[in-house]
């Protein structure tokens, strides 16, 4: 196990590292996903992709200053709702094999968190597989309450939707926050494969509501 005590967490370009660095650091940190059978997009995203993805985007990365590599990464893709207010989606949160258990992805997920107040962004969102038990806690710890289910393309497995209210809001509610998900996993099971490909409920409706 190593030593987190040596690990600062940065913006991406206040370190010697580049884009191909933290595309390659999540790639290595999700490997086990990969061989569970998960088929996350990030695995097959070539570099450009992923650079295309880094606009409006604030990457931070957990740096070992110690023997001089990275352990793990977050990235705060800024948006804005139809109302002009900023808020942000949490993406790729990663923590290589060798620096799980030892709090740092709690640190990443608060760091993330701190930016987006200094954005004055209302919300945060993520989303993760259902089955990936681990990060599904460690988001839970930080605040983030679980409002819907998701279906994404080139994937096999449902996701769960996470929301962090950084400002006060109606979703915050435990009641509505209840009867969303609900609503949520309903309208995905019945209309999406876990590919995002669409049901033979989702073709029907389409086919008879022209």
């Amino acid at each position: 196990m190593e030593n987190t005590l040596n690990i600062q967490i940065l913006s991406l370009y206040n370190t010697p590292f580049t884009t191909e660095h933290l595309l390659h650091l999540i790639k290595d940190a999700f490997k086990e996903r990969k061989d569970a059978g998960l088929n996350y997009v990030c695995l097959s995203m070539t570099h450009e992709d992923f650079v295309k993805e880094l606009d409006n985007s604030v990457p931070i990365v957990a740096y070992n200053k110690y023997n001089n590599t990275l352990c793990g990464c977050s990235i705060l893709k800024l948006c804005k709702d139809k109302n002009g207010q900023y808020y942000g989606v949490e993406k790729h949160t990663s923590v290589l094999p060798m620096y799980k258990n030892q709090g740092l992805g709690s640190k990443l997920i608060k760091r993330v968190i701190e930016i987006a107040k200094k954005y004055e962004c209302k919300y945060l969102l993520c989303s993760t597989a259902k089955s990936a038990t681990s990060a599904i806690k460690v988001h839970k710890k930080n605040g983030y309450k679980i409002v819907g289910l998701a279906s994404y393309k080139n994937t096999n497995y449902y996701s769960y939707k996470f929301r962090l209210n950084i400002y006060p809001s109606t979703n915050k509610n435990y009641y509505f926050r209840k009867l969303y998900f609900i609503k949520s996993v309903i309208k995905t099971i019945l209309l999406y494969q876990k590919d995002g490909s669409f049901t033979t409920i989702h073709k029907w409706i389409n086919k008879y509501s022209k």
